[in-house]
């Protein structure tokens, strides 16, 4: 069975972005919830927008999203589920307003003069920066792990000497003496 870890990594980085940027949590790598179409979406958008790009004459998109056709009508719709969900994000982050919150998003609200669609635009931002940057990242240190078996064997070697063997994820403390394992990651 052929397991697709860059989408496992893609989603894991898009909960990580929402949590770490927004103080949501969109759970898509529960297996128990349905798939969100936010990540998708995204997906389309950039694909559609790379595809414009590759054709002859930029007339070609540009009369199909006049006329709302093909692959323009669908970047409309993607467009349309992305600046919804971000809306929903910043409507939810509004509603669960508490003084504490130091997520990115509480601290952009705190700014004077910021608007809605503002803060859309910053989740928007965030969420295709962080997404593919660490999806790619994770992506590449696991395949350069899957091809030096020795670099992997020195890397559990150096977990299971800092962790505890009941143990399922490190404390901050102890991710920072994790020097092998912060020197393999700052190789890709």
């Amino acid at each position: 069975m052929l397991i697709d870890m860059q989408d496992i990594f893609r989603r894991y980085s898009f909960d990580i972005i929402c949590q770490f940027s927004f103080g949501l949590d969109p759970h898509c790598l529960l297996p128990s919830l349905p798939t969100s179409i936010l990540p998708d979406e995204f997906d389309l958008c950039s694909k559609i927008t790379a595809e414009r790009a590759m054709v002859v004459s930029p007339l070609y998109w540009k009369l199909k999203r006049f006329l709302n056709v093909g692959s323009e009508r669908k970047l409309k719709e993607a467009i349309s589920v992305v600046n919804s969900s971000a809306e929903a994000m910043i409507k939810e982050r509004h509603r669960l307003r508490v003084g504490s919150l130091k997520d990115l998003l509480s601290r952009f609200m705190d700014s004077e003069d910021v608007d809605d669609k503002y803060l859309r635009d910053i989740v928007i931002n965030f969420l295709l920066a962080g997404r593919d940057t660490i999806a790619s990242a994770l992506t590449d240190f696991f395949l350069l792990l899957s091809n030096n078996p020795r670099v992997e064997e020195k890397i559990r070697v150096e977990l299971d000497s800092i962790m505890k063997p009941t143990q399922e994820s490190p404390t901050f403390k102890q991710t920072r003496e994790f020097h092998y394992v912060n020197s393999a990651i700052k190789k890709i």
